[in-house]
């Protein structure tokens, strides 16, 4: 006998029959079993608009934060960047928070089966990072830093429930109270900016430093070398001795190397005093300092070549923590050699008269020399240090422009081409003896110290 189904009830009839068996599996499942809910986007697929608009306003806000200058600044990138790293390292594929690198670094753990919302969390944090690290900046910026949560906020509150957002921003506000509490246990480098020049009297002797002509402004953050740093050991944050030794005798090591720098200032080519002017970055106000100068590099970087959510945080990670090492590193060494100035070697030696060609338009203070210890170069620690991390991201041939002081009328700031960021740290490294601030073994020591910096960050378990 022949029987003829009906293909619209045999295909009800089936599809019941499946569902029931579904159901009936998944009710006999352990919980343990179950699959993790994912709703929350990868990181790895979300923008990183968050994270470059709260660097363009980390530029602009430490520039006129008294207090903050190298490696003050540095140091705040290095927690804040850190901040952001955290707030997304546990939902990162292959990433892992360092909180159990750090002693008493205690990162709150996201929820299981619960979604968030990556970019609010991110957002959060950097809110409540700027606002703890920047107390004292004036009522605009705050009024700046509060618009530029808000204004994250009010996008996100328009397409995530509203117990997503608060869920995502109690994440960010609470990984940026543990670094918060973190930073208060260092307590030589936390809250610095209250008190950047403390009483200190250097050293008297022969080659030692001495606060210089033209406003002999006492030394800046003499204690830095004590602050906490991220990576770098005690062995590598210390300088060798410069290899010139000091000595007044013509002919000798140190003596040609001051020669050098007095030489340079005095038959400086246009292209030398564009670079001294370009890579300057001295007075307090009119520029970033050469610390964050690096921030502006990367986000120039980032509009050639874009990164994700997860990518990006990590790239400002690493790149505040190996400047804030680099500049431990170059202070610690700095005050412990104690090496003078070139402007008060070439006075003695060879020209009373002679001046620097920094200079600060603002106060129209000329001949001026920073205000601590020649050994190494801070200018070149930083580069150095933020070189090799752009570096391990963008590669090292990677072509830009530097448009960082583009229409600047006080200094030659017209944009200059390189071919790689390790162009840059260079040129950046001999504009020191340009300007007449440095001798070049401060230059190259500074290259070499910034590197080391800079990988003992890249060497830090990042990958999970």
């Amino acid at each position: 006998m022949r029987i003829n189904l009906d293909p619209r009830k045999y295909n009800w009839t089936l599809t019941i029959f499946l569902l029931t068996v579904v159901l009936v599996f998944n009710a006999c499942r352990d919980d343990d079993d179950l699959p993790p809910i994912d709703n929350s986007p990868d990181p790895h697929t979300i923008s990183s608009e968050v994270v470059e608009d709260w660097y363009k306003m980390f530029i602009d806000v430490s520039r006129y934060a008294d207090g903050y200058r190298p490696p003050i600044t540095s140091r705040n990138l290095g927690y804040i960047g850190l901040a952001g790293y955290e707030a997304i390292a546990q939902s990162t594929p292959g990433k892992q928070s360092l909180s159990g690198h750090y002693h008493s670094l205690d990162i709150p753990s996201i929820k299981e089966y619960e979604e968030y919302y990556w970019p609010a969390a991110v957002n959060a944090a950097y809110s409540s990072s700027f606002k703890y690290f920047f107390p004292h900046v004036s009522a605009n910026f705050i009024d700046e830093m509060d618009g530029m949560y808000k204004s994250h906020y009010n996008h996100f509150s328009q397409k995530l429930t509203p117990e997503v957002l608060k869920r995502s921003e109690d994440f960010g506000k609470s990984v940026a109270a543990a670094i918060i509490s973190w930073s208060q246990t260092d307590h030589h480098g936390d809250y610095a900016f209250l008190d950047p020049t403390p009483a200190y009297d250097p050293p008297l002797g022969p080659g030692l430093w001495q606060p210089t002509p033209p406003d002999f402004l006492p030394g800046l953050v003499p204690g830095w070398g004590k602050v906490r740093q991220f990576a770098i050991s005690e062995e590598d944050k210390l300088s060798p001795p410069p290899p010139a030794q000091w000595s007044e005798s013509p002919g000798s090591q140190f003596f040609v190397q001051a020669l050098e720098t007095k030489n340079t200032v005095e038959s400086l080519t246009f292209e030398q005093r564009w670079i001294g002017e370009f890579w300057s970055d001295d007075n307090f106000s009119l520029t970033m300092d050469p610390a964050c100068r690096w921030v502006a590099i990367a986000l120039q970087a980032l509009e050639i070549r874009s990164l994700s959510l997860s990518e990006a945080t990590e790239l400002m990670a690493k790149l505040g923590m190996a400047l804030a090492d680099a500049g431990i590193a170059v202070w610690h060494s700095k005050y412990y050699y104690n090496l003078e100035r070139p402007v008060d070697y070439i006075h003695r030696i060879f020209d009373p008269e002679w001046l620097t060609i920094c200079y600060n338009p603002i106060t129209g203070d000329k001949g001026k020399s920073p205000h601590f210890p020649a050994y190494p170069s801070g200018h070149a620690g930083f580069g150095a240090a933020a070189a090799e991390v752009l570096i391990d991201v963008f590669g090292f041939h990677f072509p830009m422009t530097d448009r960082t002081h583009e229409g600047r009328t006080e200094f030659l700031g017209a944009p200059r081409h390189f071919d790689g960021f390790w162009d840059m740290a260079v040129e950046n490294a001999v504009s020191r003896i340009y300007l007449g601030v440095h001798f070049r073994m401060d230059s190259d020591e500074g290259l070499r110290i910034g590197k080391v910096a800079a990988q003992s960050v890249l060497d830090l378990p990042w990958e999970g």
